[in-house]
């Protein structure tokens, strides 16, 4: 029997030239463009995959287990797996493959990063990611901001574990945590795409969290900001385009002041790519 393999790509942009030499197997530093406005020139004119072209991998793994529990077949066909462990014990991984003289570092020096403790129990898994999406969305970046990132929450770690002390402060905590104090609020204190970039990417890293996903929220689910002035950046005359991009944004947008709610988290997942 002839079987034909489709390897799974998570590529933004499947018919980009770089995204067609990783599913070859082939290096994509020579295709990949050096100069981010040259990335644009290819990426603007490609379109994103949709969500809705994705195949879902549960319902199709429920629907082979129900076809075969209804045949009565003994061979089985469910893929056997243990799933994704938790994060305690990817970190638990992480630093038993992490130099001695590193954690002898972490130990005395405190490394953690702002918002940690908050990241790490509200947004590291797809059930809370999803509803901070969500939520994202609907208030927007600002009253997200001011709500989650608060300068109190800025320099508490996650626990006291990988060798480090929970009395240990981490200076880098710390120091956004005096910017974020001495703002009239917390969203005043924050880099224009900081909210998005501290609430999404561990969770774009672990897998929590679709990019697919986000960046569909942030272009077709999200409210959207009409471009009515130059500084967000937005192209003008595209908002209310069909083409699965119904808030106009693409990677070369350039604003000259301020950034949407919307367009923040499509930098943020775009810039990754």
């Amino acid at each position: 029997m002839d079987v034909k393999v489709y390897r799974w790509s998570d590529a933004l942009r499947p018919k980009a030239p770089w995204a067609a030499a990783s599913e070859a197997g082939a290096a994509t530093t020579a295709i990949m463009p050096s100069f981010f406005p040259d990335y644009c020139n290819i990426a603007d004119m490609l379109p994103v995959e949709s969500t809705k072209n994705t195949v879902d991998l549960y319902s199709a793994v429920a629907a082979a287990a129900q076809s075969s529990n209804n045949n009565n077949q003994e061979e089985e066909t469910m893929i056997k797996s243990d799933g994704v462990p938790p994060l305690s014990k990817l970190l638990e991984f992480a630093r038993s493959a992490t130099p001695s003289a590193v954690n002898e570092f972490r130990s005395v020096y405190s490394t953690f990063e702002p918002y940690e403790k908050v990241i790490t129990d509200k947004w590291t898994t797809e059930r809370g990611v999803q509803k901070a999406l969500q939520e994202y969305c609907r208030d927007g970046k600002t009253a997200f901001a001011n709500k989650y990132f608060i300068a109190s929450d800025c320099a508490v770690p996650v626990s006291s574990g990988g060798g480090g002390s929970s009395n240990i402060k981490s200076k880098y905590a710390a120091a956004a945590a005096r910017i974020v104090r001495g703002s009239p609020s917390p969203s005043e204190g924050m880099a224009l795409r900081e909210a998005p970039t501290r609430c999404f990417s561990s969770a774009l890293s672990l897998g929590a969290l679709s990019a697919r996903d986000a960046l569909d929220t942030a272009r077709n689910r999200s409210p959207v900001t009409p471009p009515l002035w130059i500084g967000d950046g937005k192209k003008r005359g595209i908002t209310g385009s069909t083409h699965n991009n119904l808030a106009g944004l693409f990677p070369s947008d350039n604003q000259l002041w301020g950034r949407s709610s919307e367009g923040s988290l499509s930098d943020v997942i775009e810039w990754r790519e």
